[in-house]
């Protein structure tokens, strides 16, 4: 019986697969015979496939589950037959659901066989936002899903089909609109809890409340049915929301509880460490064995922290936001040792301010600490055009003056240096692929392009004495990584090294060297005096992150990697010639590795990434300390 009733149900609903096999078969046939230079159309078909086509043929087929019931008024008979009624319901789901992945399986297929296509996707991707997400083709797949289980699960519920149709529309439509105002209003989640995890809790709201009116309602009464059907999918819908919201709220706390992602927000200034963390910025003293809180964070973002914040000349320059929708934003300076705060910018609400409208992500000070640099975007318009400003002001809050960053192609612009050799700007622009290494002169506001064509660059570094700038990139065309290196006075490059992977580089601190892991496990080591590239040891495979797990100390004679030896985590000392020499037992245990450490002559600190822990050991003593939980 089982078997007869969900071949039965194939057979009836085919007609749907059919329908929409046939339009995917007309958009193919468009598709072959359109000119190719002429791309708006397959834009637009595009468009109506995801946007219509697919969400339609999905709450079509959802809400016909039921309609042949309806039709013959055969409900007694459907359940006079030996066979219970969680069954039946299971088999109408499960015969729907097989249709519905068929047409999925059908479009993803389409998309596959034209590969034009696939660019097209990826410009929407990048122009559109929805609600938790950034993938406008992701978003109605969700979308075309959400109105199949509610269209399914109401289709009992009435008998005229467009009836049905519609309030699955319109309840898909408030749900959506409802989420995205609650994530909206929780600003920092946007993306983090998104419309997919949404979606599982409506299909499974839908589904319960489904079954229990089913198991449990007079069918020979309408308004009973809908009344209990109502009553359950509010309940189920409401206890997801506050799951949901329990689960938000943790991700909130834990999220600002955090280390810096990036090494590059670790610094050492003359002899002492500077981190922030979600308690503030701090400062580590080695010859004091002291560590400072230096400020209070007022929800200081640990997101890509290496380009809000900067110390150098005696002064730390930092970003922070100040309300609890991240609307305001705030530049502030003072002293290494936490005195002499000033707010020198305040961006966000003020329409009578400058920065109105406009949000902060890249700072840097200039050598002698007595100038900061720093980008604002904004979004001008009805079509949010993206505007980037670059800003120069003196540290004492005056001398304000602004720039309009442009360039061909309308990039975004991340600042990498302040080059004092020449009074230069270093930017990456990112317009997609490929992205371009450019150097911008503050004098004559000219750019020079230093590296072109470059196909996601993962770092670029400029040497301590500011006449190398290294990078690495993938080259077009091939998963290789290239490290290589530009002169900052002849503008000449050079390639360093090519690898299948290059995980991290670093620069001795008197520039004459570089250190980095090609190939996963492989520590290598280039000389520029000697332009040779040597490799240094294998170290232990266990990268889940780009990992800097080595730094140069005393006075770059020697240089420290983290390796796991029988088991346990070490730091192995390596010689000027590069000989191991003697390795340190790290005192704690990690589930997949430390990702960062800093050395300052014979200081190395420690990240413990699983406990938000920052440990320090001294290289004479082999003495560790925990200096920060």
């Amino acid at each position: 019986m089982f078997r007869k009733l969900f071949f039965k149900e194939l057979r009836e609903k085919v007609n749907i697969l059919i329908f929409f096999t046939i339009n995917m078969l007309i958009f193919a046939l468009i598709y072959l015979f359109y000119p190719r230079a002429k791309s708006e159309l397959l834009e637009y078909l595009y468009l109506a496939m995801i946007l219509v086509v697919f969400p339609l043929t999905s709450v079509l087929l959802g809400s016909s589950a039921f309609f042949s019931e309806f039709k013959d008024d055969s409900w007694t008979y459907l359940f006079s037959r030996p066979i219970k009624k969680w069954k039946i319901w299971f088999i109408k789901y499960l015969s729907q659901t097989i249709i519905f992945f068929s047409t999925l399986l059908i479009l993803l297929s389409t998309i596959l066989i034209f590969p034009r296509l696939k660019v097209v996707i990826a410009g929407f991707n990048n122009t559109i936002d929805f609600p938790g997400v950034s993938s406008l083709f992701f978003s109605f797949l969700v979308i075309a899903f959400i109105l199949f289980t509610i269209s399914f699960s109401i289709s009992f519920l009435y008998e005229k089909q467009f009836i049905i149709i519609f309030v699955s529309i319109s309840i898909t439509i408030g749900l959506i609109l409802a989420w995205d105002m609650y994530i909206t209003f929780l600003k920092i989640l946007r993306g983090s809890t998104g419309i997919g995890l949404f979606a599982s809790f409506i299909w499974l709201s839908f589904i319960l409340a489904s079954v229990i009116t089913f198991l449990k309602t007079d069918f020979s009464q309408a308004w009973k049915k809908i009344w209990k059907f109502s009553k359950s999918a509010l309940l189920f819908l409401a206890l997801s929301f506050i799951f949901l919201s329990t689960g938000t709220f943790s991700f909130i706390k834990s999220s600002y509880k955090y280390l810096p992602y990036s090494s590059d927000a670790y610094h050492e200034y003359k002899g002492n460490f500077y981190f922030d963390t979600d308690k503030g910025i701090f400062r580590y003293l080695p010859e004091k064995e002291k560590l400072d809180k230096i400020i209070n964070s007022k929800l200081h973002l640990p997101f890509n922290s290496q380009d809000l914040y900067s110390v150098r000349g005696g002064k730390i320059a930092f970003l922070q936001y100040v309300d609890w929708k991240y609307e305001k934003e705030e530049l502030w300076i003072m002293n290494t040792d936490g005195s002499q705060k000033k707010r020198l910018i305040e961006s966000g609400i003020k329409k009578d301010s400058p920065f109105y409208n406009a949000s902060i992500y890249s700072c840097v000070l200039s050598k002698d600490g007595k100038e900061i640099v720093f980008i604002t975007r904004a979004y001008i318009g009805e079509t949010y055009n993206i505007i980037y400003t670059l800003w120069r002001m003196n540290s004492d809050g005056t001398g304000l003056k602004s720039r309009g960053l442009r360039f061909p192609g309308n990039p975004s612009f991340r600042l990498i240096e302040w080059s004092e050799s020449d009074n230069s700007l270093i930017f990456l622009l990112s317009m997609m692929r490929p992205q371009k290494i450019v150097k911008y002169d503050l004098k004559n506001e000219k750019y020079k392009i230093l590296a072109d064509s470059l196909n996601r660059p993962r770092e670029l570094r400029i040497s301590p004495k500011q006449d190398f700038l290294a990078f690495q990139y993938y080259e077009n065309n091939t998963e290789e990584q290239t490290l290589s290196l530009l002169n900052l006075q002849t503008f000449e490059k050079k390639e360093v090294h090519k690898a299948s992977s290059i995980e991290g580089y670093k620069w001795s601190k008197n520039g004459d060297k570089i250190v980095f892991i090609a190939n996963k496990n492989e520590l290598q080591a280039y000389d520029l005096q000697e332009d040779k590239v040597r490799k240094v040891k294998l170290i232990y495979d266990r990268i889940r992150w780009r990992r800097l797990n080595f730094d140069f100390v005393l006075n770059d004679q020697k240089f420290v990697v983290v390796d796991v030896i029988n088991g346990e985590s070490h730091l192995v000392m390596i010689s000027k010639q590069l000989k191991e020499e003697k390795s340190i037992k790290i005192p704690f245990r990690t589930k997949y590795g430390i990702r960062y450490i800093l050395g300052i002559n014979n200081t190395v600190l420690v990240e413990n990434p699983d406990k938000d822990e920052l440990w320090l050991v001294n290289l004479d003593t082999e003495n560790w300390r925990k200096i920060y939980h």
